[in-house]
């Protein structure tokens, strides 16, 4: 199955605005710039929204681990992409920097190296205790927890700068998903 064969299946709630696709039996809410949430039941996707500096994000619920603690750089700089796991939240801002905070005991605030040196993300997305980042050239980055092998078992196809480029990145628990410009899933 390609990409092009998601279809608009129903509207979410009356309205939301929000909406939800269908992908082979498995729903796909597309969430921004080539990230998407996938899972075996309706999935409701709102549509892009830039959060501009100003904005009051709210963030409720356990706050053990900082995880409702945001970053200052939040406050003045303004958000595309807001997700969060287990005990980190994470955002991607309309510049392209990735910002997580929270626990770190698996890793998820250690960057890759090309991230954190200033390569430009254009996608985000968090599972259980690992993200996926997709960088404005199409390459994936992966990191956070290995427990389930999410970082070693890491597709060879996608690997450094010659690997096939992302079209579409996306996460489960302790899982992820990418689909390439090619159509094909890995």
């Amino acid at each position: 199955m390609t990409l092009e064969q998601i279809k608009d299946t129903s509207e979410g709630p009356k309205g939301s605005g929000l909406s939800r696709k269908v992908l082979g039996g498995l729903l796909v809410g597309a969430f921004g710039l080539g990230s998407a949430m996938v899972g075996g039941s309706a999935a409701y996707a709102a549509p892009a929204t830039e959060l501009m500096p100003g904005h009051k994000i709210v963030s409720w619920g356990s706050a053990g681990d900082g995880q409702r603690e945001l970053p200052d750089d939040l406050k003045v700089k303004a958000t595309k992409i807001l997700t969060g796991g287990y005990r980190h939240g994470a955002a991607l801002t309309v510049d392209g920097d990735v910002l997580v905070w929270g626990d770190n005991r698996h890793g998820v605030k250690k960057l890759p190296e090309d991230l954190a040196n200033g390569k430009k993300a254009v996608g985000l997305v968090s599972g259980h205790s690992h993200l996926l980042a997709k960088a404005e050239d199409g390459r994936v980055y992966s990191w956070g927890a290995d427990d389930y092998k999410q970082q070693t078992n890491f597709p060879n196809a996608l690997k450094g700068d010659t690997g096939a480029k992302a079209r579409i990145i996306s996460t489960g628990e302790e899982y992820s998903m990418v689909v390439t410009e090619d159509n094909q899933f890995s």
